[in-house]
């Protein structure tokens, strides 16, 4: 018994039902296949326009003789186009067959109508490399098997190609992977939850490659980080942190990852000072000597690698060694004076050509000058040679010069130089004590008018008070007639005005034990005239006046700003994975290529 088949379609043949029900939704599938294998057919030529096919039939129809009534017939055979199967199509089968390994298994195709099921060939292409078999599928859909629809195909010639298009939709997909993967090495901007999946999901050394290429903004990273401490595995969080942000990371994470040059780093910037590791100076001895004032270190050779900026700055401080001046970009770091001030040749007269030499050459005025006192008590000539030092290098900063910092170091050379005149002058010697006067006379701002004592405009309180106190000091001192009275007790021990307790006393108990006897009472008068100044400050009583220099100590003190090289900041650790090669990429590759045949088999599938 033959019934047809109905539907929304023509009739198209008989089909035998001796065996049981016909499957009608199959037999429409077929037909349906058969007309997109034709309409691929028209497209490259091989068959006529269906308009053209239309208008022969209807002239064949009126110039034709009367047909005989027609005749059924009826077969077993599955149906099919009456054409043979296309040329193109015929090469690529027979290519996937070579290389399955298997030439019949589409049986003859070169004599075959009907093409081979659709699931028969995806099955072959799962055989091969994933990526060959999106080749395949790519080819086989061009030749008019309809192995792909339209969207796979499209991401299928991406694959190949290696230039697909990240769409932004958020997916788990091996394809979202991959072409984020694409999209980040091309230098878009990625959601987070796509840099997430990078983090996690990425070989290490594809995902090195990315941070080398500065993949991540910033602010991007913290955000990343962040997220991915609860996102990712925690040995990839904590690596990534290290690689993008180690700033985030904690001591214990630094400790994790065995990062020795981050740990010294942490110490360091917590002001612990760093010895040289066994095998030689590193960047942190380097610079925990250096910030500690300490040069030596540059006539030593560091065994470890440094950072680059610290590598140049050993190299700049040597220079600065070797030409007996220091550079100018270095004396723009007012962190770094301390350190360049050890530089400078010590017999060498400064002058006040830029703001550190002056501030360096005010410093060691004074201190050749606290020197010339203590020669004074054990050198041979008296102290003459230290004085006349002192007097040189007081000489050579007086200056007429507008220049803020070179007016203020005349001030004190001035003021140092009024100190010199009056420890020369004699109670006879009326004239050099009226020049010494003289000279602080000139630096004393004056006073304009309406304006209220001690408030000359420009002029700090502090300075204006011992300008003042050493005029009427020397006034009153020129009336007594005993200048060798006012020696400065600090000086007379060889310490700094108004040093601590600390200092000066220290400095007394090593001259009593090293000056001649007959200079004991001197220094024990100078340490009486400080211990009974001290009390007096303590019991709010006025202090004996002493000839006080500097005049603006604040101005000449080691600036307390902290150089940037004493606060590195942290590097982000090296990578520790290999250099990236194309056999990881195309395992990357090779997972999206997995995704597009499962795809194909699923669709082809019966």
């Amino acid at each position: 018994m033959y019934r047809p088949i109905h539907g929304n379609e023509e009739l198209t043949c008989m089909a035998p039902v001796e065996n049981g029900p016909v499957d009608v939704e199959q037999l429409r599938e077929r037909e349906r296949l058969r007309r997109a294998e034709r309409a691929l057919a028209r497209a490259r030529g091989e068959l006529p326009p269906l308009d053209a096919e239309r208008r022969a039939g209807k002239t064949a129809r009126i110039l034709a003789p009367p047909a005989a009534p027609p005749v059924a017939v009826f077969s077993h055979a599955r149906p099919s186009a009456t054409a043979a199967i296309p040329a193109r199509l015929v090469a690529v089968l027979q290519r996937l067959a070579t290389d399955v390994g298997d030439s019949d298994v589409f049986g003859d195709l070169g004599s075959a109508t009907d093409e081979p099921r659709l699931v028969d060939v995806v099955s072959c292409i799962e055989l091969l490399p994933p990526l060959h078999g999106v080749e395949y599928l790519i080819e086989l859909t061009h030749a008019g098997l309809p192995v792909l629809d339209t969207g796979t195909l499209t991401r299928a010639e991406g694959l190949t190609a290696g230039r697909a298009d990240f769409d932004g939709v958020e997916s788990t997909s091996a394809w979202a992977l991959f072409t984020a993967w694409l999209a980040a090495r091309g230098g878009e901007a990625l959601p987070t939850w796509a840099c997430l999946r990078l983090a996690g999901e990425l070989p290490l050394n594809l995902l090195d490659d990315l941070v080398e290429a500065d993949w991540l903004h910033p602010d991007d990273a913290r955000t990343l980080v962040q997220k991915g401490t609860e996102a990712l595995p925690a040995d990839r969080a904590v690596y990534l942190t290290a690689r993008i942000a180690p700033a985030l990371l904690s001591d214990t994470d630094v400790a994790d990852l065995g990062w020795d040059d981050e740990t010294r780093r942490r110490r360091f910037t917590s002001g612990e000072r760093l010895a040289p590791p066994s095998e030689g100076h590193d960047t942190w001895s380097i610079l925990s000597s250096f910030r500690d004032g300490e040069t030596s270190v540059l006539r030593s050779e560091p065994t470890a690698a440094l950072r680059p900026g610290v590598a140049d700055l050993v190299g700049r401080l040597r220079r600065c060694t070797s030409n007996c001046s220091v550079l100018s970009d270095l004396a723009a770091d007012k962190g770094l004076w301390g350190l360049l001030e050890k530089l400078l040749p010590p017999g060498q007269v400064l002058s006040a050509d830029s703001e550190f030499t002056a501030w360096a050459a005010v410093r060691r005025m004074y201190r050749i000058l606290a020197d010339a006192h203590v020669d004074a008590l054990l050198a041979a000539d008296g102290g003459a040679a230290a004085f006349g030092a002192a007097s040189v290098q007081a000489m050579a900063l007086r200056s007429e010069s507008t220049r803020w910092w070179q007016q203020r170091a005349d001030r004190e050379a001035r003021c140092v130089q009024a100190y010199l005149g009056y420890l020369d002058a004699t109670s006879d010697n009326g004239e050099r004590l009226r020049h010494a006067k003289t000279q602080l006379d000139q630096i004393r701002p004056k006073r304009r008018p309406r304006e209220r004592p001690g408030r000359q405009r420009g002029a700090p309180p502090e300075y204006l008070a011992r300008v003042s106190a050493n005029v009427d000091l020397l006034d009153h001192l020129q009336h007594v007639g005993r200048p060798r009275d006012v020696l400065n007790p600090y000086l007379a021990l060889g310490v700094p005005h108004d040093s601590d307790a600390s200092d000066w006393r220290s400095a007394w108990r090593f001259l009593r034990q090293t000056v001649p006897t007959e200079w004991i009472e001197e220094i024990n008068a100078a340490k009486d005239r400080i211990q009974r100044r001290e009390d007096a400050r303590r019991k709010n009583e006025s202090a004996p006046e002493l000839y006080a220099f500097p005049l603006e100590p604040f101005r000449w003190r080691a600036p307390s700003v902290v150089s940037p090289w004493f606060r590195p900041q942290a590097e982000p650790l090296r990578r520790r994975s290999g250099v990236s090669t194309g056999a990881d990429v195309r395992r990357l590759a090779e997972d999206a290529a997995h995704e597009i045949i499962h795809e194909a088999a699923q669709r082809c599938a019966p």
